[in-house]
């Protein structure tokens, strides 16, 4: 309910695609038309790993925030999708560092998963990463204020 109405929080959905091609449509159809309805486009963010899924709700849905998180496009192939950003695993971008100014420089954020102690935490920070996902929120938290 106060996700709907005034909250700051955003809805992070991680979409899989299903070994169907027919279905992945469908769930991409449903995800479309579930986030239209509720006026949800502003305050919600779309992870996949599935290139095809992220290109298909982007081009349905233009203003929503659609990041990829398999970790092996770079910067500017993503850009080229029109994609909001990038959301990979830390050690993807400790590879690729220059992928963090890159993405920036084309005005995309830069997620990075799953951190889940301080060191990795500050790691990502001092890199530049724009937010971190991790399962340990209260060891987290900190080092995000």
């Amino acid at each position: 309910n106060t996700l709907m109405y005034g909250s700051p929080t955003k809805l992070v959905l991680d979409l899989q695609p299903h070994k169907s091609v027919d279905k992945t449509e469908t769930l991409i159809d449903l995800v479309v038309e579930r986030i239209t309805s509720y006026s949800m486009t502003e305050r919600t963010i779309i992870i996949s790993s599935d290139f095809y899924v992220c290109w298909q709700i982007k081009e349905r849905m233009p203003q929503a925030t659609v990041m990829y998180k398999k970790g092996d496009k770079s910067p500017k192939e993503i850009s080229h999708a029109r994609l909001s950003g990038i959301c990979y695993p830390a050690q993807v971008l400790t590879e690729h560092t220059e992928w963090i100014s890159e993405a920036h420089t084309m005005n995309m954020k830069v997620f990075a998963w799953t951190i889940n102690t301080t060191e990795s935490a500050n790691e990502m920070r001092q890199l530049g990463v724009d937010a971190l996902i991790t399962d340990e929120p209260d060891a987290i938290a900190p080092i995000t204020r």
